[in-house]
């Protein structure tokens, strides 16, 4: 599990862990959008970039 996860950060992608069917923690790659624009524009971004 954590290397997926660390693989998907260094892909500059968003990972949900989940408890129980329930989101836990909400992974944010730290990259140059996460400097220059905190965390809340930092997700925002992520999830409207096409793949």
């Amino acid at each position: 599990m954590h290397a997926a996860l660390l693989g998907d950060a260094e892909a500059g992608k968003l990972s949900l862990i989940t408890k129980h069917g329930r989101p836990a923690i909400l992974a944010v790659p730290f990259d140059g959008m996460l400097v220059r624009f905190g965390v809340n524009r930092s997700i925002a971004l992520h999830l409207f970039q096409p793949e």
